[in-house]
């Protein structure tokens, strides 16, 4: 398979560099975040996506990078769309 190319997307005026990590690590990314009942931890989930999949801009984190709950929210969307 193809590897997939890199993507820019924007969000609210500012730009994001994605890069694709394997079909595998998205399918372990999902069993890393998700507790015995089932629970998706919305933190963790969105924190290894900034960290594996945002090349741009660095260090992204939703402790001091967003100005509210829905921008991050937004972004992991635009993330789930691209992977």
């Amino acid at each position: 398979m193809k590897k997939k190319e890199n993507k820019v997307i924007t969000v609210r005026g500012k730009e994001y560099e994605l890069q694709h990590p394997g079909v595998k690590w998205c399918w372990e990314l999902s069993d890393r975040c998700t507790d015995r009942n089932g629970n998706l931890s919305r933190t963790k989930y969105a924190e290894e996506l900034f960290k594996y999949v945002v090349v741009s801009p660095e260090n992204l984190s939703l402790d001091d990078s967003f100005e509210d709950m829905q921008e991050p929210a937004e972004l992991v969307a635009e993330i789930e769309k691209y992977l």
